[in-house]
């Protein structure tokens, strides 16, 4: 085949060199270089003379400084191989273009030949760190950049979007918040959001879960739970567990409280906290206790409810009704309640008394007692003393301020030997748990003390009822 020289300098008509290598000092033209012609159209090298630009495998005006083309239905593959420490590939398929390691290596991506991306040989992606530990790992001078990840968007005002960040800060050590005038939503649904995403952050700090935002949504932070699990009768909108149990007074489900910054330390003033009422590892019963703290004095417990559903105060607290409290008013206070029972008896020093009805029964609001005892005697036995008759037994002192109870019925013969028709009636001992018995003289009106009781069966029958206070 005949060997042509253009005027340009162009060759042409060489189907081949044989003999070995091929080398040129230099060569010098004016005009497209291509070499190894494959098909009309098509060629192994060509070199645009306009800008200077490389194809491999094609005749078209380069689109980049080098491009490559193959056949159709292939996948090209670049190539990098250092056969003793990997290859890199450049490449692409049907589906889809890649880069990656054709070997047991990790692959980087660099700027200012500085590690920027790395991806390790298990698929853990680490940004500016060449050891991640997690499926994706980030490591940053915080004080340079305090953005570990930014997701910003263009609309929406400028900033908007998410932004995860580090602060150089004791008591701020990281930080998740929203840029710009957006709401932060989490959300669970699969495919598309819901109208109630799981947790939704104000940019106003005013956040909620289980709802979406809304004018109606007033505290910082609100709680939505909708039951719709018909097979429970309660399902709580909010729960703090605690697995541990260390007996009474342990295994706080809930434990809320209120702190304050007092300039050198934080000082809890109020909370709530659920324990268990008793020791017994089976038994869930508890109690629901408020605490506050008075000033710089204790934080403890001021009032709780029990597992019987009661309110029940430490002695000495109460209700205040003191909002409408009068001008003499010393206390509106309602620090104590209680009923029961008691046994009273009759006082009869070293004799002794034997009964066919003993009762007592009171009430107690604030410092007020009210009793009613009944007693009836089946005998007496022994030497009874000539001192004054009393009704022991009382169930809380008497305050120095109680006087004479009202007259009761006339005692008949039946009940009391002698003096029959004589009113009866108690005169309170101060700082004691005894009255004095007292009869009323028919004639001249006055007040005797009881000195004797009858010795038969029944007989010095009693039966009061009366209201003293107490301290």
């Amino acid at each position: 085949m005949p060997v042509t020289i253009s005027g340009d300098g162009g060759i042409a008509g060489i189907s081949s060199l044989g003999g070995g290598d091929f080398v040129a000092g230099s060569l010098t033209s004016s005009g497209d270089l291509i070499a190894g012609p494959q098909a009309p159209g098509r060629a192994t090298l060509f070199v645009d003379d306009s800008d200077n630009s490389v194809s491999i495998n094609t005749t078209v005006t380069p689109a980049a400084g080098v491009f490559l083309q193959v056949a159709d239905a292939t996948d090209p593959i670049v190539s990098l191989n250092n056969t003793g420490n990997g290859e890199v590939r450049l490449g692409c398929t049907a589906a889809a273009g890649y880069i990656s390691t054709n070997s047991s290596h990790p692959l980087a991506l660099q700027t200012n030949a500085t590690n920027a991306i790395y991806i390790d040989t298990s698929q853990r992606v680490g940004i500016s760190t060449t050891s991640p530990d997690s499926t994706f790992t980030t490591t940053i001078n915080a004080q340079a950049n305090p953005d570990a990840l930014l997701l910003e968007r263009t609309t929406g005002g400028a900033g908007a979007g998410v932004r995860l960040g580090f602060r150089n800060s004791d008591n701020e050590n990281w930080t998740v918040f929203n840029n710009g005038n957006a709401e932060l939503l989490f959300e669970t649904d699969q495919g598309t959001f819901s109208a109630n995403p799981k947790l939704l952050l104000r940019p106003d700090g005013r956040h909620v879960i289980n709802r979406a935002s809304s004018a109606q949504i007033y505290s910082a932070l609100e709680i939505f739970q909708e039951n719709t699990d018909l097979t429970n009768t309660f399902r709580a909108a909010f729960a703090v567990w605690d697995n541990t149990y260390n007996g009474e007074n342990s295994g706080g489900g809930i434990d809320l409280g209120g702190r304050i910054n007092t300039g050198s330390s934080y000082r809890t003033f109020g909370g709530i906290k659920g324990v268990k009422e008793n020791a017994t590892v089976n038994d869930t019963a508890g109690r629901l206790e408020i605490w506050t703290r008075a000033g710089s004095g204790t934080y403890d417990r001021k009032a709780s409810f029990t597992s019987t559903g009661n309110l029940a105060f430490p002695n000495g607290q109460g209700i205040d009704f003191s909002a409408t409290e009068g001008a003499g008013a010393t206390s509106s206070l309602l620090d104590d309640y209680e009923e029961g029972t008691f046994t009273p008896s009759y006082g009869i020093g070293s004799a002794v008394a034997t009964y066919n009805t003993q009762s007592g029964i009171y009430t107690k609001v604030g410092n007020k007692v009210t009793v009613k005892i009944i007693l009836l005697t089946d005998g007496i036995t022994g030497t009874l003393n000539s001192g004054e008759i009393t009704i022991e037994g009382l169930p809380f002192q008497i305050n120095g301020t109680c006087s004479i109870t009202p007259w009761i019925a006339k005692w008949t013969a039946a009940s009391f030997s002698g003096t029959v028709g004589y009113s009866i009636g108690l005169r309170g001992t101060n700082n004691t748990t005894s009255m004095r018995l007292y009869y009323q003289n028919a004639s001249s009106g006055a007040t005797i003390p009881r000195t004797e009781l009858s010795t038969a069966s029944n007989r010095n029958q009693v039966e009061f009822v009366f209201s003293y206070f107490t301290d």
